[in-house]
């Protein structure tokens, strides 16, 4: 997006107490064409692996389109750079399992502000060990300018720290 707090690239890896050897792993990436120009700020990429992480996954689900990428704001597709591309930037998801087996994952989007700079949580929620995602739902009501939250750092500098990722739990049918 295009805010001034700090993106750190990571990958997160679960585990699945319901079903013993599944991994599911979720990491935001930038999307490019074939020769490095940027097409896209990001997208939510998910993978699972049945085998405790010898092979991998990445085909699934998210409402009706079948894709690779978790975020459904360009119809479930990676962009490409043609001008019917719907692109947004995601950044900072999290996941998370509960003990029935039930998948959540929830990352910052700018997919509401034209901007690109006002953010929103999104959620994907899985209940059949990532194969199927619902449609997304944005989880925010009210989105949100992190560079409001700048503060003066010990050196005197504006400091745009928002954190390096959210804070995400699931049990008891509730997500927190």
């Amino acid at each position: 997006p295009n805010n001034q707090f700090r993106i750190v690239a990571r990958r997160e890896v679960v585990a699945d107490p319901a079903r013993p050897g599944q991994l599911y792993a979720v990491e935001p990436v930038h999307i490019a064409d074939d020769v490095g120009n940027e097409v896209d700020p990001s997208d939510v990429f998910f993978a699972r692996s049945s085998d405790a992480g010898n092979s991998w996954d990445n085909s699934f689900t998210v409402g009706p389109y079948e894709t690779n990428v978790l975020n459904d704001d360009n119809y479930g597709q990676m962009a490409t750079g043609a001008p019917s591309d719907v692109t947004a930037g995601q950044v900072f998801s999290r996941s998370a399992v509960d003990s029935q087996g039930n998948l959540v994952v929830i990352w910052y989007d700018t997919r509401r502000d034209p901007a690109d700079h006002l953010l929103d949580v999104w959620a994907a929620l899985s209940t059949d060990g990532g194969e199927t995602f619902g449609p997304n739902a944005r989880i925010t009501d009210v989105s949100f300018d992190a560079d409001q939250g700048a503060f003066i750092n010990a050196l005197g500098d504006d400091e745009f720290y928002l954190g390096d990722f959210i804070g995400l739990s699931i049990g008891g049918g509730n997500i927190y």
